[in-house]
């Protein structure tokens, strides 16, 4: 290769690496269908009420073109935070409601979503006719959740990050593989889901360890 060329070839190579291509957003709904399931063992749940509000249940995320792709998703976080919330409290809890209650239940404030979405160039290597590349995408999820007393004083709460995890695309063929779009919506339906368990678990020992100590004082 001239010099000529070997200068195409970089200032192709530095355009795809600074615009990625041109940008197409592509909305995705909630699907209740991408949260994984329950594990196999878990203990009856607690006899106790909780009510979810949501700072911004309308928030809507989409993210920054990834390197060298047109990859742009636009997704109902709040929606989906908050399904995966109510999914998580009604396993743990007898009475788990979400937007309005009745006001008898433990009120709960789910807020500060926090999604992100990141991507980095592993490589990249000219071939005849173009170039082979790897570009790792990865997603974040974290949030904060909140109980709140009658006063509105802050009783207990605790933030849950996913930190970044490497988005791994499924294949739905031999030849084809899902959408890095449809990837990236599975990812977050997963972590909502799996950090709002574990949120869901947490508030039960804190409110489990509560009752106790009034019963003790």
């Amino acid at each position: 290769m001239n010099a000529g060329r070997r200068g195409a070839w970089a200032a192709c190579c530095a355009a795809a690496l600074l615009l990625g291509g041109c940008a197409v957003i592509q909305p995705r709904p909630l699907d209740p269908a991408l949260f994984p399931p329950p594990p196999a063992a878990t203990a009856a749940r607690l006899p106790a009420a909780v009510e979810l509000t949501v700072a911004i249940p309308d928030q809507s995320y989409t993210n920054p073109p990834t390197r060298l792709h047109r990859n742009q998703v636009q997704l109902p976080i709040g929606r989906i935070v908050e399904a995966a919330a109510q999914l998580a409290l009604r396993e743990q809890f007898e009475r788990a409601d979400v937007g309005a209650g009745d006001g008898r239940g433990l009120a709960l404030r789910l807020m500060d979503i926090v999604p992100q979405v990141e991507s980095a160039l592993i490589y990249i290597v000219p071939v005849p006719g173009g170039l082979i590349d790897r570009v790792d995408v990865t997603t974040r999820l974290a949030f904060k959740l909140a109980a709140m007393a009658p006063d509105g004083s802050l009783r207990w709460s605790r933030v849950y990050d996913s930190g970044p995890e490497r988005v791994q695309v499924r294949r739905e063929s031999f030849l084809v593989q899902e959408p890095m779009e449809t990837a990236m919506q599975r990812r977050f339906h997963e972590q909502a889901a799996r950090l709002m368990r574990d949120a869901a678990a947490d508030l039960r020992s804190w409110l489990e360890q509560e009752r106790r100590r009034e019963r003790v004082l």
